[in-house]
């Protein structure tokens, strides 16, 4: 799904003959890699819209080629290579004369700039998405019948998940529900609002929205993990943990099946680390081991998320008796500079009690 709302014909055959006969128009391009996506071709996908940057067109479509490619290429998480493009496309758009095209661009831009940073950077991830916001209600308010509107009231929601407004979300979603949407925007739109509903703790209607999603996934069936998930997610926080585990399990079942979103190992690690505590929580220790396990496999040593899984391996052990791996495991989590304080203050708590 184009995330600046270009669209062209559908027809791959076609638009392969049109770009290899040297066609100059960028929706040709964001079509063709849409198609190769569904696909689960991302590479190829990424290939071609980099090809795009070379295009005889205005300085303004090459910015928005820019970002179109770096919001690919962050959905296959690589998120230094996707903000070089988001650089890019902010370079192109700084000498653009003052438009709602230009803004809702620039918009774009600064709302992927602030998920590739949100987990290193956080300041300046909150700084570029408030940015972002305020691009996009000046569209809302001051460009009603600009020709996406439902796509900025859409990447404003997100953007507002994303800082933790998650009220503005919900109106942003209620409003962008009630237009006319295409298939693929209705779906993703339903997603982030069963997000939104699940953060105000509205458990009941996140997971009917969610359900709705579900059942509309083979429009798009690459979001299929990311449903599973934010149902776990929902289950999870009402405190429904059997149900919340066999979604995450269903959620890393589907992700098998596309594997170009494999590389997001952020996802990965945070899948494991959900099915993992929870057969903690449901006292099935040997399983929740076997999959912390899996999740320091996955993450550097110079991450929190690769100490909190050694925390969490201490508790299985202390929990099956093992306590000379436990008090290793704790030991290892207190001389690490990376572990966050929380997982040492835990792992001080557990030396003291399998010292006993």
């Amino acid at each position: 799904m184009s995330v600046t709302g270009l669209r062209s014909g559908r027809d791959k055959l076609e638009l392969q003959e049109k770009i290899a006969s040297g066609s100059q128009k960028l929706e040709d391009y964001v079509g063709l890699a849409d198609l190769l996506v569904g696909e689960d071709k991302h590479e190829e996908a990424i290939k071609l819209l980099e090809s795009a940057l070379n295009l005889s067109i205005s300085d303004i479509k090459k910015a928005q080629a820019a970002v179109e490619l770096g919001w690919l290429i962050y959905n296959v998480e690589e998120p230094s290579r996707a903000l070089s493009s988001a650089d890019r496309s902010l370079d192109l758009l700084s000498n653009e004369l003052e438009s709602f095209e230009r803004t809702f661009l620039e918009a774009l831009t600064l709302s992927l700039t602030a998920h590739c940073l949100w987990l290193d950077d956080n300041q300046a991830a909150t700084e570029a998405g408030s940015t972002a916001l305020r691009l996009f209600e000046r569209i809302i308010r001051d460009a009603p019948e600009f020709d996406r509107i439902v796509v900025v009231q859409y990447e404003a929601a997100r953007i507002c998940n994303l800082l933790g407004l998650t009220q503005k979300s919900l109106q942003l979603c209620a409003t962008c529900l009630g237009q006319s949407l295409t298939d693929e925007y209705r779906l993703s739109c339903l997603v982030t609002y069963g997000e939104a509903l699940r953060l105000e703790r509205h458990f009941g209607e996140a997971e009917r929205v969610l359900k709705e999603a579900l059942s509309n996934v083979k429009l798009d069936a690459h979001m299929l993990p990311r449903i599973h998930f934010d149902l776990a997610s929902t289950y999870r926080d009402a405190g429904q943990l059997i149900k919340a585990r066999d979604s995450f399990v269903l959620a890393f079942d589907a992700l098998r099946s596309f594997p170009g979103l494999q590389n997001d190992r952020q996802f990965l690690s945070d899948l494991y680390w959900n099915i993992a505590s929870l057969c903690y929580e449901l006292k099935d220790y040997e399983k929740a081991t076997r999959i912390f396990e899996e999740v320091l496999a996955r993450q550097a040593r110079d991450d929190v998320h690769y100490w909190n899984a050694v925390t969490w391996l201490g508790y299985c052990h202390e929990a099956k008796g093992n306590y000379d791996q436990a008090r290793a495991y704790f030991e290892s989590v207190l001389a690490s500079s990376y572990a966050a304080e929380s997982d040492k203050i835990a792992a001080r708590q557990g030396l003291e009690r399998s010292n006993k």
